[in-house]
């Protein structure tokens, strides 16, 4: 038997992996990189779509069946931690496979098929936690170059408070338009979230009633972390509006402090959130500030958030931070 807040820890790093994989590749965008528009009758954008959602129920199917563990209350055996890369890798791995057989770009069809045979390893192994998602993960970097994020339409200067900054969010035009806009940092990407009523990521795109409108992600600068943006349309303060973050969960150290947020008044909050996987407490942030378009909050999310970049990638959207007329 082993501890559960060990091999937990390595599902969930990879769940994070798939999570981002499908975020930054379901982008209606129909434009792509060079490579993927040099023929005409490529369906590398159709395919781009596709693959993204399935490693978003991926994802989906994983988190949920660690839910399910947790729930329990004895350690989950070695065979049952194991079943949950069998089951998901095994079923990314069989969509990457159709996937690049049906690509029309003979470069895209073998980037496709490297992903699926590093899921397939992972489906396979006898300890996939052992072997460990490098590889994996190195053949996932390469979906970048045939399904670039829709995010890097725009850039911010360079040189702002708080390390180097890349796209900006917020702005009419841009992958998330908000009430506000700010700089994200260097290869962070912006992705516009929107969730049906009905979807099983509903629960997880609202607390109370701020609803999440950005993800802004680490993943393509290297980190495993989040910054994400939240609106309450009705909300009148943004300290109410950053109590709601704290909706159904275990913390401690919870303190609250005024800050100037693009010359206005805004509350920043500090806090330790309780992991139950983990079984630990890990250090989060959020900000707040009330606009025309309601409240809004920007909040630190992820397993990286003690890495000095993912707090320069925190501290550089509050301070280019701005209220839109």
């Amino acid at each position: 038997m082993i501890r559960f807040s060990h091999r937990p820890l390595a599902v969930v790093a990879l769940g994070a992996t798939l999570l981002s994989a499908g975020a930054c590749n379901t982008s209606d965008s129909n434009s792509g990189a060079a490579g993927a528009s040099a023929s005409a009758a490529s369906n590398t954008a159709e395919i781009c779509k596709s693959s993204g959602e399935a490693a978003r129920t991926a994802v989906m199917g994983l988190l949920g069946k660690i839910a399910v563990i947790a729930k329990g209350n004895d350690a989950p055996t070695d065979a049952e931690m194991t079943e949950l890369y069998q089951s998901t890798f095994g079923a990314l791995r069989d969509d990457l496979n159709k996937s690049s057989a049906e690509a029309t770009d003979p470069e895209f069809a073998v980037v496709l098929k490297d992903i699926a045979a590093e899921a397939g390893k992972l489906a396979t192994a006898a300890d996939p936690v052992a072997l460990g998602n490098e590889g994996f993960q190195t053949a996932l970097g390469k979906l970048e170059t045939h399904c670039p994020s829709d995010s890097r339409s725009s850039a911010a200067p360079s040189g702002a408070p708080g390390g180097a900054a890349g796209a900006a969010v917020g702005a009419k035009g841009s992958a998330c338009e908000l009430p506000v806009t700010f700089s994200a940092a260097e290869k962070w990407q912006p992705k516009k979230v929107e969730v049906d009523e009905g979807d099983p990521l509903a629960e997880l795109a609202r607390k109370g009633s701020l609803r999440m409108a950005c993800e802004i992600n680490g993943r393509p600068a290297g980190l495993t972390a989040f910054v994400r943006v939240w609106i309450d349309p009705k909300g009148t303060t943004a300290r109410k509006a950053l109590k709601q973050i704290l909706t159904g969960a275990k913390t401690r150290k919870v303190t609250y402090a005024k800050i100037k947020l693009g010359g206005r008044d805004g509350v920043e909050l500090s806090y330790q959130l309780f992991s139950e996987l983990l079984e630990e407490y890990s250090d989060r942030q959020a900000f707040a500030v009330k606009t025309p378009g309601g409240v809004v909050v920007v909040e630190l999310s992820g397993l990286g958030g003690d890495d000095p970049a993912v707090q320069a990638a925190y501290d550089l959207a509050k301070s280019t931070l701005t209220v839109q007329a």
